[in-house]
């Protein structure tokens, strides 16, 4: 289930962030994992 909240906060992202993120996706192992990312972002 996607959340208009992180949808929202990818679209908005730099490309520096972007990449950050893409490596931490690989980390991800719950729903939750990108709420926290975009918290401490």
């Amino acid at each position: 289930m996607r959340s208009p909240k992180v949808l929202t906060e990818i679209q908005a992202l730099l490309v520096e962030q972007i990449e950050d993120l893409g490596e931490a996706l690989l980390d991800f192992s719950t729903t939750a994992d990108p709420e926290t990312w975009f918290s401490q972002h």
